[in-house]
């Protein structure tokens, strides 16, 4: 499934969910109304996580979106700091603050997983079975500027090296996006 607007991402659609939780607790309770300084903090907080998802993905860079999406996870765990301040005031109940605890984590989950995710697609990690076979023929890796990798060996690599491959001998290659040991021949010598 392709994301195609923020809406569609979990992460947002549960950081509005906290948003509506801390606005309902603050409506059902007058002493919390008149904190206006915890107030302002709680609300900026969830909303700032909901915005942070939103504003992140606007800016279509997996490097910027990871950044927005750690302030959005930080803004969370801020909600739920806050939140026990409403507790301990006794603005809000302990179900209320169970709520919005709880939905502050899920938030801060549903972050860490898209997070961890953009991470891996940023950085894919090497095929180690083909990278040591390549370091056993004396060649060295060279990380290239659109995130894959340059191999160069200093001497031919022989034909029939690893499962499934029949290679001429090679100087150098394009090795290892995820899951695929070789991409594609560079040059052949």
């Amino acid at each position: 499934m392709t994301i195609e607007r923020f809406e569609d991402l979990q992460c947002w659609q549960e950081a509005r969910t906290l948003v509506n939780l801390v606005y309902r607790a603050i409506r059902e309770s007058r002493n919390f109304q008149k904190d206006f300084r915890l107030c302002g903090q709680i609300t900026g907080a969830s909303v700032s996580s909901m915005s942070n998802i939103a504003e992140g993905f606007s800016r279509r860079s997996n490097k910027k979106f990871v950044q927005f999406l750690f302030i959005s996870k930080t803004s969370a765990t801020e909600v739920q700091s806050e939140a026990y301040v409403a507790l301990d005031q006794q603005y809000i109940g302990q179900d209320t603050f169970n709520e919005i605890y709880e939905q502050a984590e899920k938030v801060s989950k549903l972050d860490s997983g898209l997070i961890t995710y953009l991470l891996k697609a940023q950085n894919p990690k090497p095929n180690k079975r083909f990278v040591l076979l390549l370091r056993t023929f004396g060649c060295e890796r060279v990380k290239m500027r659109n995130g894959g990798s340059l191999v160069s060996c200093s001497a031919p690599i022989p034909i029939g090296v690893g499962k499934g491959f029949a290679l001429p001998a090679l100087r150098t290659v394009r090795a290892v996006l995820p899951h695929t040991a070789l991409q594609s021949v560079v040059s052949t010598s």
